[in-house]
């Protein structure tokens, strides 16, 4: 790896790297709350969304076309943890839950493990981005080990901070009803400033291929521009409507007449997975995101998406998710993106596997 390069070639020996994120903007951006009576009025459907209130995530006058250029990777001589301690002491901690590749190896520290690099980075550069952009709370990234093990294969890790407090996973059930109001409306502050940081391009802040639930399980990508990933989002509806079995109740669409991806949104940055299990709750009511390994900039209405994709959430949770998440009226394409996007997951997984 060069020095100051956005990737990372598997290095011969285990190496430690400090990701950074250093955009052109003169200052970090704090959206400031709306007048209560805009806010009501939004809740009511009576006012726009606060990104079309212009507020800007610009060089200058004019929306980022990539945040790409504003990412690098350097290596650490000395990184907060040795190699092979980091190594070492990982394997003998247990993941802090079941299925997870996290491990909490000291009161103040976890260390995350991914199957490559350009997943170690891709979270890596979304956390800094929103670190360094936003006033959301999110882990401190310390350290980032590479770990050939042959074969050109690697084992990587990302070393963080431990942020205290509970998943809301855990403890919404237990939250009265004003908690739980106080935490929509916090998190929905959230989404409003991500929304705010918009660019030309889709994808994640590092330029590599797009991830998440509504693509291949591989990724989809990189794409050059917003029309090239609708150019792919189309043929998967195309290929899936001509193909795919259909749930119960539901009728073949005309071939020719089938509704298209909505490509009218700007591309802003969305968690994409903002679920109850990503969000911790700490002792003094502030709410802090986590696992950002699906972020990235794509059409404003994904993260309404991304959290209606869920169907074993507390009904209360998800009365919240319009408001939280900013859900824009898609008109004749709500039909759509419920059955294509939100309804049957065994044909979502046709939709982005043909």
């Amino acid at each position: 790896m060069s020095q100051g390069s956005n990737h990372l070639e598997p290095p011969l020996k285990m190496c430690s790297y400090k990701a950074h994120f250093e955009p052109g903007l003169s200052k970090r951006l704090v959206v400031k709350p709306s007048p209560i009576h805009r806010r009501l009025g939004y809740l009511l459907g009576l006012a726009a969304h606060p990104y079309e209130r212009g507020v800007r995530s610009t060089e200058g006058e004019h929306i980022v076309d990539t945040y790409a250029r504003y990412t690098r990777v350097t290596p650490v001589d000395n990184p907060p943890f040795e190699n092979e301690y980091l190594v070492e002491i990982t394997e003998k901690t247990p993941p802090i839950s079941d299925g997870l590749s996290t491990h909490r190896i000291n009161s103040g520290t976890i260390v995350k493990l991914f199957a490559d690099t350009e997943d170690l980075l891709r979270e890596a550069h979304s956390i800094n981005l929103v670190r360094c952009l936003t006033s959301i709370p999110v882990p401190n990234v310390r350290q980032l080990l590479v770990s050939p093990i042959g074969s050109g294969m690697v084992d990587t890790y990302m070393v963080m901070d431990y942020v205290e407090g509970e998943s809301l996973d855990k403890c919404w059930g237990k939250l009265g009803l004003i908690s739980k109001i106080k935490i929509a409306w916090q998190l929905r502050g959230y989404v409003s400033q991500l929304q705010t940081i918009q660019t030309l391009i889709p994808g994640p802040v590092d330029g590599s291929a797009c991830v998440g639930f509504y693509f291949t399980e591989t990724g989809a990508g990189p794409f050059a521009s917003y029309d090239d990933m609708t150019a792919w989002f189309n043929h998967k509806l195309s290929v899936n409507e001509r193909f795919a079995p259909r749930p119960p109740g539901t009728k073949k669409l005309d071939t020719p007449n089938i509704a298209k991806f909505d490509m009218s949104w700007p591309l802003v940055f969305t968690h994409q997975d903002l679920c109850p299990r990503n969000i911790i709750l700490s002792k003094d009511g502030s709410l802090c995101i986590v696992d950002w390994a699906w972020a990235g900039f794509y059409p404003a209405w994904f993260e309404y998406a991304g959290m209606k994709r869920y169907d074993d959430l507390p009904a209360s949770w998800n009365f919240f998710i319009p408001f939280i998440s900013g859900k824009l009226p898609l008109s004749n394409m709500e039909e759509l993106h419920s059955k294509y996007l939100m309804g049957n997951r065994s044909w979502c997984d046709s939709l982005v596997a043909g």
